[in-house]
């Protein structure tokens, strides 16, 4: 049985959830990029991980430190105390990246969360896209919402950042729905088990009771068996799963009960359902 939801009862509200992580090198292991050489030969040119260095640090160079004394709100990714400072995004001739996966940094990495330990030095971010030392010195750069970490000053190729430690926490956008069902009283009051079903019509009276032949009803009886008997259920449903179905009758949720619910008629259920995507 099928009853259409007004959009009046239907409503979303967004939150955000948090999730710290520590990572070391053997989970994400570090990159390393140089500039490329003068003469470009594929084959010989150096990689990190499998990645070219001089590919890694072009790309680095032109998303995010391309004329840093010029950047603005409009065009530069990441957020800067200043847009007019030229210590923010300062880029070596060797730079160190940590790369973190998006199912671990999920919508961004919370401002204010990193905090990378490497050989004698301990970082953390400023909220404002910097890596800093603990007066302030900007060592590099955090991504937030591409989970993106530059080493950029005093790197040393394939050594800086081969052991560390790293401490970040997630952001998860989580959307939760809530779906008020209403359930009349003249609704879901009969039963879908196929035995109360002759062909295509509902047996209204003539059920036979398998255990006493002589004792037979059917659901007018409902009404009579109800005033006797309040707590009986005879032949009225029990809702024990509720499914939620698109316009084109595709199924997006299923809601099960933790106990079946009699359904009786004169009656009138509100179900709450709620679920997160």
């Amino acid at each position: 049985m099928f009853k259409d939801i007004s959009k009046s009862n239907i409503s979303t509200r967004s939150w955000v959830a948090y999730k710290q992580w520590v990572v070391e090198e053997d989970i994400i292991p570090p990159l390393y990029g140089t500039p490329f050489s003068n003469t470009i030969d594929t084959q010989l040119e150096l990689n990190s991980n499998g990645i070219s260095k001089g590919g890694l640090y072009h790309s680095i160079k032109h998303l995010y430190y391309d004329n840093p004394t010029l950047g603005s709100v409009m065009n530069d990714t990441g957020f800067r105390k200043n847009y007019n400072s030229t210590d923010e995004r300062v880029l070596s001739n060797t730079i160190a990246v940590i790369s973190i996966p998006q199912y671990m940094y999920g919508n961004g990495i919370q401002r204010n969360s990193v905090e990378l330990e490497f050989l004698d030095n301990v970082l953390i971010d400023d909220g404002y896209s910097n890596i800093v030392n603990d007066v302030g010195e900007v060592y590099g750069n955090v991504f937030y919402g591409v989970g993106i970490i530059v080493i950029t000053k005093s790197v040393i190729d394939e050594v800086t950042l081969n052991t560390y430690q790293l401490k970040f926490k997630s952001t998860v956008v989580i959307n939760e729905t809530e779906v008020l069902l209403n359930i009349n009283e003249t609704e879901f009051n009969i039963s879908q088990n196929p035995t109360a079903i002759s062909g295509s019509e509902i047996l209204y009276d003539g059920i036979v009771s398998a255990i006493d032949q002589n004792i037979s009803g059917g659901f007018f009886d409902v009404y009579r068996y109800q005033e006797l008997d309040s707590t009986g259920s005879y032949l009225e449903p029990y809702i024990t799963t509720i499914g939620l179905f698109d316009s084109e009758l595709q199924m997006v949720a299923v809601a099960k009960l933790a106990i079946p619910i009699k359904k009786s008629y004169g009656d009138s259920l509100n179900f709450l359902l709620k679920f997160d995507t």
